[in-house]
């Protein structure tokens, strides 16, 4: 009683990829494994069901909740609300810059493939831990532009694709995040405006 559910996730990273961590292949790849690490497999009846009902997990917003940590808090993922359901005692996930470090990996992108898998997984949130790393100090912004424009975790992945394949092709060296916020529209452009010009830049 007043212990909180609990369970350890151990996910293997790929070291040392360099830009191959950026190919198609090794996204699909990424995600597949976050997503099996993050589905709670007593709840994957559950999530069929949603998926034959063309239901679409939407992406997260996210909540700052402290310096070395961001929340990403899940969205209604579909039509029917979990506490429609028997699904109770919904587990979030904690996680941090899973595969970096010694592993090279990419932090602006491996907190994306974390996000969408959790999203996809039905996963209430992320408690993700950037230990200050700086890439990632606006995430936060990112998650909420995202979520007030009402994002599908597949929108998320497409713009993921799309940057991936611009770093393969040498074609941006930025992070995704900076990729991503709208910062090259006119200055007298409201926020709202700039994103709704990059979005269709990009799309």
């Amino acid at each position: 009683m007043g212990r909180r559910k609990a369970r350890i996730i151990a996910m293997d990273a790929s070291p040392r990829l360099g830009i191959k961590q950026f190919r198609i292949e090794h996204l699909v790849r990424e995600v597949n494994k976050a997503w099996c690490g993050f589905v709670d497999q007593i709840k994957y009846q559950y999530y069929q069901k949603g998926l034959q009902q063309d239901n679409i997990p939407s992406v997260s917003d996210v909540l700052h909740g402290g310096e070395n940590e961001s929340r990403l808090v899940g969205n209604s993922h579909d039509k029917h609300s979990h506490r429609d359901s028997d699904v109770k005692d919904d587990i979030g996930i904690a996680t941090g810059n899973w595969g970096c470090g010694s592993f090279g990996g990419d932090p602006e992108l491996k907190v994306m493939i974390q996000w969408l898998a959790a999203s996809q997984a039905l996963r209430p949130f992320i408690s993700y831990y950037t230990f200050g790393h700086e890439s990632l100090q606006n995430l936060e912004q990112v998650s909420y532009l995202i979520q007030s424009h009402g994002w599908t975790v597949g929108d998320l992945w497409n713009m993921l694709v799309e940057y991936s394949s611009q770093r393969v092709n040498g074609k941006t060296r930025v992070g995704f995040i900076i990729w991503l916020l709208p910062s090259s529209a006119p200055p007298h452009m409201s926020k709202k405006e700039k994103w709704r010009k990059k979005m269709k830049d990009k799309l």
